[in-house]
Protein backbone atom coordinates (compact mmCIF):
# COMPACT_ATOMS: atom_id res chain seq x y z
CA UNK A 1 0.00 0.00 0.00
CA UNK A 2 3.09 2.37 1.01
CA UNK A 3 4.17 2.08 -2.92
CA UNK A 4 1.18 2.49 -4.08
CA UNK A 5 0.88 5.49 -2.64
CA UNK A 6 4.43 6.91 -3.78
CA UNK A 7 3.28 5.54 -7.33
CA UNK A 8 0.55 7.86 -7.61
CA UNK A 9 1.71 11.27 -5.70
CA UNK A 10 4.55 10.82 -8.42
CA UNK A 11 1.80 10.16 -11.04
CA UNK A 12 0.19 13.37 -10.07
CA UNK A 13 3.48 15.31 -9.92
CA UNK A 14 4.55 14.17 -12.89
CA UNK A 15 1.21 15.48 -14.52
CA UNK A 16 2.18 18.58 -13.35
CA UNK A 17 5.42 18.20 -14.70
CA UNK A 18 4.46 17.28 -18.41
CA UNK A 19 1.59 20.45 -18.38
CA UNK A 20 4.37 22.31 -17.47
CA UNK A 21 6.48 21.64 -20.26
CA UNK A 22 9.65 20.53 -18.33
CA UNK A 23 9.76 16.97 -18.58
CA UNK A 24 11.48 17.25 -22.70
CA UNK A 25 14.95 17.59 -23.04
CA UNK A 26 16.46 19.78 -25.68
CA UNK A 27 18.56 17.60 -27.35
CA UNK A 28 18.45 15.40 -28.95
CA UNK A 29 14.40 16.25 -29.88
CA UNK A 30 11.58 14.22 -27.26
CA UNK A 31 9.63 10.99 -28.93
CA UNK A 32 6.64 12.15 -31.64
CA UNK A 33 3.25 11.61 -30.50
CA UNK A 34 2.36 11.07 -26.34
CA UNK A 35 -0.40 9.84 -24.43
CA UNK A 36 0.82 6.60 -23.07
CA UNK A 37 1.55 6.92 -19.60
CA UNK A 38 4.43 4.50 -19.07
CA UNK A 39 5.96 3.45 -15.28
CA UNK A 40 9.31 2.64 -15.39
CA UNK A 41 11.16 1.17 -12.09
CA UNK A 42 14.49 1.03 -11.25
CA UNK A 43 17.08 1.53 -8.43
CA UNK A 44 20.24 3.30 -7.92
CA UNK A 45 22.88 1.51 -6.23
CA UNK A 46 24.76 4.33 -4.62
CA UNK A 47 21.20 5.40 -3.46
CA UNK A 48 19.95 2.08 -2.58
CA UNK A 49 18.97 2.37 1.26
CA UNK A 50 17.19 -1.33 1.54
CA UNK A 51 13.93 -2.40 1.89
CA UNK A 52 13.18 -1.48 -1.81
CA UNK A 53 13.42 2.11 -1.05
CA UNK A 54 16.38 4.73 -1.85
CA UNK A 55 17.69 8.13 -0.25
CA UNK A 56 16.97 11.39 -1.65
CA UNK A 57 20.02 13.32 -3.33
CA UNK A 58 20.83 16.55 -1.42
CA UNK A 59 22.31 19.91 -2.34
CA UNK A 60 24.21 22.12 0.10
CA UNK A 61 22.34 25.86 0.09
CA UNK A 62 26.00 27.21 1.92
CA UNK A 63 24.32 26.55 5.32
CA UNK A 64 23.21 23.28 5.24
CA UNK A 65 22.15 20.40 3.21
CA UNK A 66 18.72 19.94 2.02
CA UNK A 67 16.84 17.53 -0.37
CA UNK A 68 17.50 18.45 -4.05
CA UNK A 69 13.89 17.28 -5.46
CA UNK A 70 10.91 18.29 -4.26
CA UNK A 71 7.87 15.69 -3.16
CA UNK A 72 9.48 11.83 -2.86
CA UNK A 73 11.79 12.84 -5.68
CA UNK A 74 15.20 10.87 -5.50
CA UNK A 75 17.20 11.97 -8.47
CA UNK A 76 16.60 13.44 -11.96
CA UNK A 77 17.73 11.05 -15.20
CA UNK A 78 17.53 10.77 -19.05
CA UNK A 79 15.03 8.39 -20.72
CA UNK A 80 16.08 7.39 -23.92
CA UNK A 81 14.34 5.83 -26.54
CA UNK A 82 16.36 4.21 -29.36
CA UNK A 83 14.99 2.55 -32.59
CA UNK A 84 16.25 -1.14 -32.43
CA UNK A 85 19.16 -1.81 -35.15
CA UNK A 86 19.65 1.77 -34.82
CA UNK A 87 20.95 2.31 -31.35
CA UNK A 88 22.41 5.33 -30.78
CA UNK A 89 22.17 7.62 -33.49
CA UNK A 90 21.73 10.96 -33.88
CA UNK A 91 20.64 11.92 -37.27
CA UNK A 92 17.94 11.16 -39.28
CA UNK A 93 14.50 9.37 -39.07
CA UNK A 94 16.24 6.45 -36.87
CA UNK A 95 17.66 9.06 -34.31
CA UNK A 96 17.02 8.41 -31.06
CA UNK A 97 14.79 10.31 -28.66
CA UNK A 98 15.23 11.60 -25.26
CA UNK A 99 12.91 12.91 -22.06
CA UNK A 100 14.41 14.32 -18.49
CA UNK A 101 12.43 12.74 -16.07
CA UNK A 102 12.65 11.55 -12.32
CA UNK A 103 12.19 9.12 -10.12
CA UNK A 104 11.13 8.52 -6.88
CA UNK A 105 12.12 6.69 -3.24
CA UNK A 106 10.45 3.38 -4.23
CA UNK A 107 12.17 3.55 -7.92
CA UNK A 108 9.11 4.75 -9.60
CA UNK A 109 9.43 6.87 -12.59
CA UNK A 110 5.86 7.73 -14.81
CA UNK A 111 7.09 9.36 -18.01
CA UNK A 112 4.65 10.01 -21.07
CA UNK A 113 5.99 8.06 -24.11
CA UNK A 114 4.10 7.57 -27.64
CA UNK A 115 1.31 5.09 -27.90
CA UNK A 116 2.89 2.46 -30.29
CA UNK A 117 6.26 2.38 -31.89
CA UNK A 118 9.30 -0.49 -30.63
CA UNK A 119 12.35 1.32 -28.57
CA UNK A 120 15.00 0.16 -26.47
CA UNK A 121 14.37 2.19 -23.34
CA UNK A 122 18.07 3.50 -21.92
CA UNK A 123 18.12 5.17 -18.58
CA UNK A 124 21.33 7.47 -18.00
CA UNK A 125 22.11 9.44 -14.81
CA UNK A 126 24.80 11.95 -13.64
CA UNK A 127 26.85 9.18 -11.96
CA UNK A 128 25.79 5.46 -12.44
CA UNK A 129 25.90 3.36 -15.63
CA UNK A 130 23.83 3.89 -18.74
CA UNK A 131 21.55 0.96 -18.47
CA UNK A 132 19.08 -0.32 -21.07
CA UNK A 133 16.31 -2.62 -21.51
CA UNK A 134 16.75 -6.21 -22.18
CA UNK A 135 14.69 -6.21 -25.34
CA UNK A 136 12.43 -3.60 -27.23
CA UNK A 137 9.72 -2.48 -25.65
CA UNK A 138 6.32 -2.51 -27.88
CA UNK A 139 4.48 0.59 -26.73
CA UNK A 140 1.43 0.14 -27.69
CA UNK A 141 1.26 -3.27 -25.77
CA UNK A 142 2.81 -2.14 -22.94
CA UNK A 143 2.37 0.37 -20.36
CA UNK A 144 5.30 -0.44 -17.88
CA UNK A 145 9.34 -1.81 -17.42
CA UNK A 146 10.42 -2.79 -14.38
CA UNK A 147 14.68 -3.16 -14.18
CA UNK A 148 14.13 -3.99 -10.61
CA UNK A 149 13.08 -7.34 -10.71
CA UNK A 150 16.24 -9.54 -12.06
CA UNK A 151 19.82 -8.90 -13.70
CA UNK A 152 18.02 -10.23 -16.64
CA UNK A 153 15.91 -7.37 -17.17
CA UNK A 154 19.17 -4.94 -17.92
CA UNK A 155 20.79 -5.40 -21.82
CA UNK A 156 23.40 -7.91 -20.94
CA UNK A 157 21.92 -8.47 -17.88
CA UNK A 158 24.03 -5.66 -16.82
CA UNK A 159 22.49 -5.03 -13.41
CA UNK A 160 23.68 -5.33 -9.57
CA UNK A 161 22.20 -7.52 -7.20
CA UNK A 162 21.30 -4.82 -4.12
CA UNK A 163 19.63 -7.66 -1.70
CA UNK A 164 16.89 -9.93 -1.74
CA UNK A 165 15.03 -9.72 -5.15
CA UNK A 166 16.29 -6.09 -5.83
CA UNK A 167 18.47 -5.03 -8.29
CA UNK A 168 19.97 -2.04 -9.64
CA UNK A 169 22.12 0.17 -12.13
CA UNK A 170 26.04 0.35 -11.08
CA UNK A 171 27.00 2.88 -9.41
CA UNK A 172 30.47 4.72 -10.22
CA UNK A 173 30.19 6.05 -13.66
CA UNK A 174 31.41 9.56 -13.16
CA UNK A 175 32.27 10.66 -16.55
CA UNK A 176 29.70 9.16 -17.93
CA UNK A 177 32.04 7.38 -20.71
CA UNK A 178 30.84 3.81 -20.39
CA UNK A 179 33.19 2.36 -17.66
CA UNK A 180 33.90 2.24 -14.17
CA UNK A 181 37.50 2.85 -13.45
CA UNK A 182 40.24 5.15 -12.57
CA UNK A 183 39.12 8.23 -14.45
CA UNK A 184 36.01 8.02 -12.22
CA UNK A 185 37.68 7.10 -9.17
CA UNK A 186 40.45 10.40 -9.45
CA UNK A 187 37.80 13.41 -9.56
CA UNK A 188 36.24 11.50 -6.39
CA UNK A 189 39.29 12.00 -4.57
CA UNK A 190 40.09 15.27 -5.86
CA UNK A 191 36.41 16.53 -4.43
CA UNK A 192 36.87 14.86 -1.61
CA UNK A 193 40.22 16.56 -0.33
CA UNK A 194 38.56 19.50 -1.15
CA UNK A 195 35.47 18.50 1.39
CA UNK A 196 32.65 19.37 -1.29
CA UNK A 197 29.56 18.95 -0.15
CA UNK A 198 26.24 19.21 -2.10
CA UNK A 199 24.54 17.85 -5.59
CA UNK A 200 28.03 16.71 -7.78
CA UNK A 201 28.20 13.87 -9.54
CA UNK A 202 31.18 12.78 -7.06
CA UNK A 203 28.84 12.15 -4.72
CA UNK A 204 27.74 8.63 -5.37
CA UNK A 205 25.47 7.82 -2.66
CA UNK A 206 23.76 11.42 -3.31
CA UNK A 207 23.58 11.96 0.80
CA UNK A 208 25.84 15.09 -0.16
CA UNK A 209 29.06 14.17 1.51
CA UNK A 210 31.92 12.89 -0.16
CA UNK A 211 33.60 10.20 1.66
CA UNK A 212 34.79 6.66 1.91
CA UNK A 213 31.23 5.35 0.66
CA UNK A 214 31.19 7.05 -2.22
CA UNK A 215 35.32 5.99 -2.99
CA UNK A 216 34.31 2.52 -2.01
CA UNK A 217 31.56 1.42 -4.09
CA UNK A 218 33.73 2.84 -7.26
CA UNK A 219 36.43 0.54 -6.43
CA UNK A 220 34.03 -2.33 -6.15
CA UNK A 221 32.82 -1.79 -9.32
CA UNK A 222 36.14 -0.89 -10.50
CA UNK A 223 37.36 -4.40 -9.67
CA UNK A 224 34.84 -6.33 -11.14
CA UNK A 225 35.61 -4.72 -14.66
CA UNK A 226 31.81 -3.13 -14.89
CA UNK A 227 31.29 -1.35 -18.11
CA UNK A 228 27.78 -0.30 -20.19
CA UNK A 229 25.96 -2.84 -22.11
CA UNK A 230 23.88 -1.43 -24.74
CA UNK A 231 22.78 -2.77 -28.52
CA UNK A 232 25.60 -0.51 -29.82
CA UNK A 233 28.43 -2.07 -28.10
CA UNK A 234 29.75 -5.05 -26.90
CA UNK A 235 31.99 -5.77 -23.89
CA UNK A 236 34.53 -7.36 -25.85
CA UNK A 237 35.72 -4.46 -27.59
CA UNK A 238 36.98 -1.81 -25.66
Amino acid sequence: MKILHKLFIGLMITFLVIAAGLVLADNPPPPPGGGNIFVLRFFLQGFYAGDETMRKAQWFDGEELRDRFAADYVEQYILQLHTPGHYGETEGENRFYAITAFVNEAGFSVVNLPTEGSYYLAIKTRNHLETVTAVPVNLASNSSYDFTTSAEQGYGANLVKLGAGAFGLYAGDVNQDGYIDGLDLTPIILELRSHTKGYVAEDITGDGYLDGHDLTLVVLNLRKGIERSTPAYSKSCR
